[in-house]
């Protein structure tokens, strides 16, 4: 399942290192590329967004910034493995300034609608000191959320502020986790960082938001990178000779350990019980992951998957009232049905720019998965079949057997997908000369700016929808501390940064859902929108309850629009007119968001 020997891959090493000038040339260009990235923020227009994103309002200085960091990277691939390691980590880190703090930088809100829920779940156990396993399935997994809770009580910093700037934070961390990870797989740094640059600009689906999903994912690669690199395998070992047999080759080595096996283990066992209680779908990919890992004889910890399967299964028994109330149909569907994505996100039409956009994330996938077959055909033709690594590339799709996650599977799938996917495509531009050519280095940097700009497409292409104002989420507080405990929020649809409080749990609509939506109904759904329709609006709010509060904001019409649930201009005239009708109350207003309730 693996090849003979415990690195795939060795990097000769030069007898002479370059000039220190070398490296002040490449400290330079960084500066000059994240100067020039500063210097175009002030520049950029949010209030022009339209449905194909924030790319196309950046100065070009923005992109400039991004090419150049992409050249240097290119450049330092051409220094010997030692340096050219230490310089091409140095761009990595700087692209991820680039690339994810700018979001932070120009937005004063957290970024996403569902962020807040989560933000509202950190303040419930802030508040409360507990979870409460009947209130939804986040406090059924509260693990990520109480680390944040006591997080902000160390600091005195609430979730709110610092919520968009984990964007940067997660990114960072994922990126030392992967190069501690791809160490154990080989010790040419220059496919190490390679393999980074190309996670960095292949990672289109979000990973870095304030959610569980990113520490999971952390916590996951670090896991592996400690069960290769610190739980080798010995040949003495019974299940080395058991697999030894089996495979009818020696096994390898053992290695030195970068910290000792009780401590990796500890860290692994701590970090496990993050992952199971933090977040439902890591666990399975972790599992996985683990599962090759042994097979192919590259850790010693035959039982880690047994332990975190059996972990898990405990955890989730002590969900299962809830599981079972809410989810009847956890597992099953089709393969066919699970490997595709949400009909909720767009039920009738996208516009043309969401379908743009969703074009180029699709192509960077395809990107990404030609230079990863391209690497391991050329990883097999030096005669090392990069077998495992393909195993652990395409198991993340086992998932499409087992249930479809909301619609959302298909792209976590992706998402684990990926650090594999960019270590085989590394392959592709790194081999065994003391130097990387001219040629290849070309080749490098044409494949990395592709990737880049398909990237940069995908990451800021739902803008329009993704960012919320301060009156967004000042209408939603003032809803949490002026309404009554038993009072419903009625949305157009849920792109809204609600619920935030930590009391969210008295405001819950009925089967535990945290609002009201009109467009979800398909009475509303695509249909043409005018002044008639207001009094039918009236009666759809008025038979929601007396408590019930109607919700209009600016995000919701951008949401709304942009994925075929009402039909472009409708909603802005319609909002004004049912503002200014006598049928509804305006309770509260921020800037352009209206809370209404029926008269």
């Amino acid at each position: 399942m693996s090849s003979s020997s415990p690195v795939l891959d060795r990097a000769p090493v030069l007898p002479t290192r370059p000039p220190r000038s070398s490296t002040v040339r490449h400290v330079g260009l960084v500066l000059i590329a994240l100067t020039a990235w500063f210097g175009s923020l002030p520049f950029v227009d949010l209030g022009g967004l339209d449905d194909y994103g924030l790319l196309f309002r950046m100065p070009p200085t923005f992109l400039l910034a991004v090419g150049l960091l992409l050249a240097g990277f290119a450049v330092a691939a051409r220094e010997d493995s030692e340096r050219a390691g230490r310089l091409m980590l140095m761009y990595c880190l700087a692209l991820v300034v680039v690339l994810y703090a700018t979001i932070p930088t120009l937005y004063d809100e957290p970024r996403y609608a569902f962020v807040y829920k989560h933000i509202a779940v950190i303040h419930y156990i802030e508040e409360h000191g507990a979870v409460d396993r009947g209130v939804d399935i986040y406090q059924n997994w509260p693990g990520f959320f109480a680390m944040n809770a006591a997080l902000s009580e160390i600091t005195g910093v609430d979730a709110l502020r610092y919520a968009n700037w984990s964007q940067v934070l997660f990114p960072v961390a994922d990126l030392l986790a992967l190069r501690f990870l791809f160490g154990g797989f080989t010790d040419d740094r220059r496919r190490i960082h390679i393999a980074l640059l190309f996670f960095l600009v292949g990672a289109w689906v979000e990973y870095s938001y304030l959610a569980p999903q990113a520490l999971g994912l952390f916590a996951t690669l670090m896991i592996l990178g400690l069960a290769v690199r610190c739980l080798r395998p010995h040949p003495e070992q019974w299940h080395q000779r058991l697999l030894a047999v089996v495979s009818r080759r020696r096994p390898p080595a053992p290695q030195p350990f970068p910290v000792p096996a009780w401590a990796a283990v500890a860290l692994i066992l701590a970090l496990s019980v993050v992952v199971v209680t933090s977040h439902q779908l890591t666990p399975f990919f972790l599992v996985l992951n683990l599962a090759l890992l042994v097979l192919g004889r590259r850790t010693s910890g035959w039982w880690l998957p047994i332990a975190i399967t059996v972990l898990f299964v405990a955890w989730t028994a002590l969900s299962w009232d809830y599981l079972a109330t809410h989810f009847p149909t956890l597992l099953g569907g089709s393969p066919v049905e699970n490997a595709q994505p949400t009909t909720h996100s767009s039920p009738g039409e996208p516009s043309a720019g969401v379908q743009f956009v969703g074009t180029a994330a699709r192509g960077l996938s395809a990107v990404l998965a030609v230079l990863a077959a391209a690497g391991a055909w050329r990883e097999f033709r030096r005669g090392r079949p990069p077998v495992l690594l393909a195993m652990l590339a395409a198991t993340p799709a086992l998932l499409i057997f087992v249930q479809s996650y909301g619609g959302e599977g298909i792209y976590r799938i992706y998402l684990f997908m990926t650090p594999w996917l960019a270590f085989l495509a590394a392959a592709l531009f790194t081999g065994p000369r003391l130097r990387t050519s001219a040629a290849r280095a070309t080749a490098l940097l044409a494949a990395a700016s592709v990737s880049a700009l398909l990237f940069l497409t995908a990451y800021y292409g739902l803008e329009q929808e993704n960012h919320l104002s301060s009156d967004e989420v000042a209408v939603t507080r003032w809803f949490d501390r002026n309404t009554p405990s038993d009072s419903v929020l009625m949305l157009v649809i849920s792109n809204h940064p609600y619920p935030i409080s930590g009391d969210y749990d008295k405001h819950l609509a009925p089967f535990g859902h945290y609002s009201l939506e009109v467009l979800t109904d398909d009475a509303w759904v695509n249909r043409p929108l005018g002044t008639a329709d207001v009094d039918r609006l009236h009666e759809y709010v008025a038979s929601s309850g007396p408590t019930t509060y109607l919700l209009l904001s600016p995000a919701q019409i951008a949401y709304a629009e942009n994925h075929g649930y009402a039909r472009p201009g409708d909603l802005p005239r319609f909002f004004a007119d049912v503002v200014r009708s006598p049928r509804f109350e305006v309770v509260h207003r921020d800037g352009e968001s209206y809370l209404l309730r029926a008269r």
